[in-house]
């Protein structure tokens, strides 16, 4: 199910331009700033994002979200990488959904991800699963989406 969501949005996508997650690679791994941590900054995005937005405006007289274009190019683009999908067994998932969090998660825990973006899987009437990512901000964040 998840590969149609990001079939669907790749396209949108790619209606931009055709080699966008190509020009975001390249973009990111020119930064010699760019932590190991975050394939794709959303900074980054949002350049390629807004630059072809201005090409679509110029050509059609249309205005799309690009803050929201530079989320989904982060996120989708580094997920299609690797599509690392985490199942989680319903008894797991119960206990998640029943336990109260108070203060802080060990960030270091998102340091040691086996890859830059994983999608969860997490059936549940109001959901199907949700990305979470490191964004390279001001300080590192972590980004569900």
């Amino acid at each position: 199910m998840v590969e149609k969501i990001v079939n669907k949005l790749s396209d949108s996508l790619k209606k931009l331009s055709p080699n966008i997650f190509e020009e975001a690679y390249s973009a990111a791994l020119a930064d010699k700033d760019r932590p190991s941590w975050c394939l794709l900054p959303e900074g980054t995005c949002m350049k390629i994002v807004y630059e072809h937005l201005q090409g679509l405006r110029r050509r059609t007289g249309l205005f799309d979200g690009g803050m929201y274009g530079a989320h989904m190019l982060s996120c989708i683009g580094t997920w299609r990488l690797t599509k690392d999908i985490i199942r989680l067994d319903e008894t797991v998932k119960d206990t998640i959904i029943s336990t109260q969090f108070t203060g802080d998660l060990p960030v270091d825990l998102f340091f040691h991800m086996p890859s830059w973006c994983m999608y969860v899987e997490f059936m549940t009437p109001e959901y199907i699963g949700f990305f979470f990512l490191l964004e390279n901000a001001e300080k590192p964040e972590l980004r569900i989406w």
